[in-house]
């Protein structure tokens, strides 16, 4: 896992590397925006003002490399889905919209118990954060 874990990493610091997260009907995308400033990566996670993501675990990640054509003909894509056991990536299986409330696991402190719309997911791709206290990584980030 110590290459994999170097690999993030690298990727992680990387302003040209983008980062995609989806399940069907969701995604979620994390990429440098030319102007902004470039996000340096603490541990497996970064953050910019217009979003952020962290690698919590790489325990049984399976890493698989693959490659996709583009529309358009000189390009291409490169990439590495992190993978899971089946039994430990089914999540909660929700089949309605939920509200999750506060994120005490935000990447952000000042995002805790931010005040605002309830946070919804759309089925199957809610994220059920380690139990770990609301301040934990907050000055390293």
């Amino acid at each position: 896992m110590l290459q994999l874990e170097t690999v993030l990493r690298a990727g992680l610091n990387d302003p040209e590397a983008g980062w995609n997260m989806g399940s069907f009907g969701a995604i979620a995308e994390f990429h440098h925006v030319t102007g902004d400033a470039v996000p340096m990566a603490e541990g497996l996670a970064q953050f910019t003002d217009r979003g952020g993501l962290r690698i919590e675990r790489l325990e049984g990640v399976r890493p698989v490399a693959h490659e996709t054509l583009s529309p358009r003909t000189h390009r291409w894509t490169q990439g590495v889905s992190l993978c899971l056991p089946e039994d430990e990536a089914a999540m909660n299986r929700r089949d309605t919209l939920t509200e999750l409330g506060a994120d005490n696991n935000a990447l952000r402190c000042s995002l805790h118990t931010a005040p605002g719309p309830s946070k919804v997911m759309p089925s199957g791709a809610a994220m059920r954060p380690e139990s770990r206290s609301s301040t934990q990584g907050c000055s390293a980030l």
